[in-house]
């Protein structure tokens, strides 16, 4: 698909105005009448009585059904899984997201955007200015008159400060089906500082309040989707709330969760969304997904089988009575259920721990000691002491790679020395924020894991954090232009 201007990533209306058209109304009305025949074409497609469990199906049969023809996916045949997470995530049909990087709206570009009446758009500065202040001074019908008196519907949506303004000023005047296709739009990045990954973030939240309020039922399950699988924030862990939410809509997480994991790796989209879904099974493990889990661990890539023994690990968690308050903090960021596993499952497991706990990347021995740690077998403590001689570490610059200092962080050994505290048992594992000379003292005999991506994937665009024990893999980065251009 040519991705040119912000009409085509105006959400799903299947119109647009012609030049004709546009010559045909007075200025002032282009926009509110063009975000009305959207918002039309929204609601006859959108809408729907229910969104109760087993109901989303329903609502997204259509895209289920031509998911893979309008993937243009010339492969095996793609599963029911797939062909669902596909349809959810919009992959197949939500012209607003990006190609290069999926869940993303800043690929607009306003130099290209259509102009109102042949305008040359020498005072669009002072234009969007004056649409900003009345904005700033709660004046909303007239921050919107003046936008489309001057501005396309695409360069609205494409340019940051008119977008937001714009939006707002529509929710505020009650008119949230209008203000959804000017969140949705996307917008270029060219023309504002700051993070990208933020301002996407907040765009995509902004569409949500929209679609949400204007009863869109399809597009709040895509962007909330879009949501918890790429947060846009670091360090961000699983949103249980988002996770609620959507199930409450009829999502089935499980199984969108299966689609992402078991799609292609040549299909366009869903791969980029691997390692989320594998932070999400590990997160959601219970032993209904034993065998899932049981089955990821057997993959080559160490993430995916770091977090699937980290999901075994989960799913045989017992609490103890003698446990230190909040042990648990120390290798989980989320609290648990104490479950337990059968006896037939327990010897599949230990299996599965001895393997990890032997494995030659450092995220996979970690997953494993994380593991060994939940199951609470205090005899197993030994092996977690052993493990405290490992010298495996990776650097990571917290002030960004200019600032010498680093914070020097040994995995293997910090997981142990978690584990071994929930016995009572209290070792330090060293490293810490170091520079100079102290630095180099504390890496000498270790071994630098830092740059270690063997088996990992390239493509990955997001990940959830799940420990505090995790290291960050390296994310392909929000495509942003060179330098801040000029309208």
């Amino acid at each position: 698909m040519h991705k040119t201007t912000a009409t085509k990533a105006l959400p799903r209306a299947g119109y647009h105005f012609s030049r004709q058209d546009i010559n045909c109304l007075s200025a002032g009305r282009v926009l509110l009448c063009a975000l009305l025949v959207l918002s039309m074409c929204q609601r006859g497609l959108s809408q729907d009585k229910g969104s109760k469990p087993g109901e989303i199906s329903s609502l997204f049969r259509e895209e289920i059904l031509q998911a893979s023809q309008k993937m243009h996916w010339r492969g095996e045949r793609l599963n029911e899984d797939t062909l669902y997470s596909l349809a959810l995530t919009g992959m197949s049909w939500e012209i607003a997201w990006g190609r290069e990087h999926p869940f993303s709206l800043a690929w607009g570009d306003y130099s290209r955007a259509p102009r109102l009446n042949g305008q040359a758009g020498k005072n669009d500065q002072e234009f969007i200015a004056e649409v900003k202040r009345t904005f700033d001074r709660r004046d909303y019908r007239r921050a919107v008159d003046t936008a489309s008196s001057h501005f396309t519907l695409e360069q609205i949506g494409c340019e940051t400060t008119l977008k937001e303004a714009v939006g707002k000023s529509l929710l505020a005047l009650g008119q949230p089906e209008q203000a959804f296709p000017v969140f949705a739009a996307p917008f270029d990045p060219g023309l504002t500082f700051g993070s990208t990954a933020a301002l996407n973030r907040r765009f995509r939240e902004q569409a949500l309040e929209a679609a949400a309020r204007a009863g869109l039922k399809r597009e709040m399950a895509v962007i909330s989707i879009s949501l918890l699988l790429e947060p846009g924030e670091d360090g961000a862990g699983v949103d249980a709330s988002r996770v609620n939410s959507l199930e409450k809509m009829g999502v089935d997480i499980d199984r969108l969760i299966l689609g992402i994991l078991e799609c292609p790796e040549r299909l366009r989209g869903l791969p980029a969304y691997t390692y989320v879904a594998a932070d999400l099974l590990a997160w959601r493990a219970s032993p209904r997904l034993f065998p899932v889990l049981l089955r990821l661990s057997q993959s080559p890539d160490p993430y995916l089988r770091s977090r699937a023994v980290l999901g075994l690990g989960i799913t045989a968690y017992q609490h103890r009575a003698a446990d230190p308050t909040n042990w648990l903090q120390k290798v989980l960021t989320f609290p648990l259920l104490d479950r337990g596993v059968s006896s037939s499952q327990r010897k599949l497991l230990d299996k599965e721990l001895k393997d990890a706990l032997t494995n030659d990347h450092y995220r996979v021995r970690v997953a494993g000691i994380i593991a060994l740690s939940l199951i609470g077998d205090e005899q197993e403590s030994a092996a977690m002491e052993r493990l405290m001689k490992d010298r495996t570490y990776v650097l990571l610059a917290p002030n960004g790679e200019n600032d010498k200092i680093r914070h020097l962080f040994f995995p293997i050994r910090s997981a142990a020395s978690a584990g071994l505290s929930r016995f009572g048992t209290e070792v330090a594992p060293g490293g810490g924020r170091l520079s100079g000379r102290e630095l180099e003292k504390e890496k000498r005999g270790g071994k630098d894991a830092t740059h270690d991506s063997r088996g990992l994937r390239k493509e990955v665009v997001s990940q959830l954090q799940l420990s505090p024990l995790d290291v960050p893999v390296p994310l392909a980065p929000e495509p942003t232009p060179s330098a801040h251009r000029e309208r």
